[in-house]
């Protein structure tokens, strides 16, 4: 139950964040396969990311890019596998 809330509260984080230019999140974040190019520290926490477009994504709002990727590290430290949302994916009922 626990997983499919934060898979719900990644997809939702995420719907926003894919619309925008730049990287996606789980595109993003360094670990696993994934060698970390730059690291980032908010709220007393360090943050390996995969290169410095991340960093200044992350830096656009440190609060909402460290709740995602705290999010992400605790789905891939379950085994789920970080998959983008879909790009046609809405909130909004059609």
């Amino acid at each position: 139950m626990r997983v499919l809330l934060l898979i719900a509260f990644v997809a939702l984080l995420s719907l926003p964040i894919a619309a925008e230019d730049g990287p996606a999140p789980e595109e993003c974040l360094a670990s696993g396969k994934k060698t970390a190019r730059v690291t980032v520290a908010h709220s007393g926490k360090s943050y390996a990311l995969a290169s410095e477009a991340c960093r200044d994504q992350f830096l656009t709002d440190p609060e909402r890019y460290a709740q995602l990727y705290d999010a992400l590290a605790e789905l891939e430290a379950a085994g789920t596998p970080l998959v983008a949302a879909p790009e046609t994916a809405s909130l909004v009922p059609s």
